[in-house]
């Protein structure tokens, strides 16, 4: 596959620039299937699908280096995100094997419209393997040392960058790369009082003026091989650390959750509201929370089934059904609805003796799922209208009756 200095129509961050020879169904991953990440060629692959029956997926070969899914921040036309990349070792001075190999992290930048790499910083380079928790594996796989697993862009020519399995976080400066300080992990800036150090972390935020750190101290757990873990030395639990710059010290604010006395062996985050309020995701454990500032408990959801979520975060949504809102007639008294509908004030009822003579004959303030409006007599056809906070007509149901 060849890049091209030509936009397709319609470029950006789905379709950033690439030759439109990318087969359709492969669009939507243009930007990881880029040369510099992908080995075969189309034309390659296409010779091969002929003589083997294959699809075209099960046929291209990629290169070592590989986006990770951890990490993905827009910001105008560019993607910041997470990478790795897997490179030949002799580890032996570090326990492991003389022919074994390296999974090093980085922290990259894309052009979304070029799906051109613009920036690209490499935790080997900057942080010694010396400083990994991390087992070395003994079943051939390459060793991951570092673990990169959230970035967070401060907009003053800084990044954020958590690595799990060195028990860190990075301060770091995007022009030199260099390192400003290092929170937690074998070589700290900062001291830690009681309660305050953390392991094998996730989600890690830097905010108020650099003076608050926000995590998910996962505390767990130490990979052995053969998808064993070494016991967890302490609950997992979301948390909040101020530091002192100055006195280079980091002092444990909040703790949330840990009276669960759960082990997520991975992923989890912490979110701090503008009420002050916390949401915690509990990765591999299938729960989210939210609590108050001082810590008490608000809400505890379990996720269906097997599902697990990265991270749990209350955002900004507004639910568009794209069914009608539903309307039931019991003696006198109108019943109105719209499942998954949250822009929804008040309601109108129309009424008349057909479909084609309906008249407003009342109108009602939402009151919950479902609202229930009492009428001055009874009519042979009924509507209802869901009216958003401008009074405006946002949805109708079908006649009832």
């Amino acid at each position: 596959m060849s890049a091209t200095t030509g936009l397709q129509e319609a470029a950006g961050p789905w379709n950033p620039g690439l030759l439109s020879q990318i087969p359709r169904e492969w669009r939507s991953l243009s930007t990881i299937l880029r040369p510099e990440n992908v080995a075969t060629g189309l034309a390659a692959a296409e010779e091969l699908q002929s003589l083997t029956g294959f699809s075209l997926s099960e046929l291209v070969v990629f290169r070592p280096q590989r986006l990770a899914l951890h990490e993905l921040l827009i910001r105008g036309h560019d993607a910041w995100v997470t990478a790795n990349k897997d490179e030949p070792m002799n580890l032996s001075g570090y326990g492991g094997a003389y022919n074994g190999a390296l999974t090093d992290s980085a922290v990259q930048e894309y052009d979304l419209r070029t799906g051109r790499l613009l920036y690209s910083w490499d935790a080997r380079s900057h942080i010694p393997l010396g400083e990994s928790w991390a087992t070395l594996p003994t079943n051939g796989f390459p060793w991951d040392a570092y673990h990169v697993n959230s970035i967070e862009l401060l907009g003053n020519g800084t990044f954020l960058v958590s690595m799990r399995d060195t028990w860190a976080a990075y301060l770091v400066d995007v022009s030199s790369g260099n390192i400003i300080w290092t929170l937690g992990g074998k070589r700290s800036s900062f001291r830690f009082g009681p309660g305050a150090a953390f392991q094998w972390q996730h989600d890690v935020g830097l905010s108020g003026g650099g003076r608050v750190i926000t995590m998910f101290d996962d505390h767990c757990c130490q990979l052995t091989g053969g998808g064993t873990y070494v016991p967890a030395t302490g609950p997992s639990r979301a948390i909040v650390l101020t530091l002192d710059q100055s006195a280079h010290t980091a002092t444990l604010a909040h703790s949330y959750g840990e009276g669960f006395g759960l082990h997520v062996d991975y992923m989890g985050d912490t979110q701090l509201l503008p009420n002050g309020n916390v949401v915690v995701g509990w990765g591999s454990s299938p729960y989210l929370s939210e609590y108050t500032a001082s810590g008490k408990l608000l809400l505890n959801g379990a996720l269906p089934g097997s599902d697990l979520s990265y991270r749990a975060t209350v955002e900004p949504w507004v639910g568009l059904p794209l069914t009608r809102p539903a309307g039931a007639v019991r003696g006198t008294t109108v019943y109105a609805s719209w499942n998954g509908a949250t822009r929804v004030a008040s309601w109108s009822v129309l009424a008349g003796s057909s479909p084609s003579s309906l008249k407003l004959v009342a109108n009602g303030a939402r009151a919950g799922f479902e609202t229930a409006i009492r009428l001055p007599r009874h009519y042979t056809t009924y509507e209802i209208q869901a009216l958003d906070a401008n009074y405006q007509v946002i949805g109708r149901s079908a006649p009832f009756a």
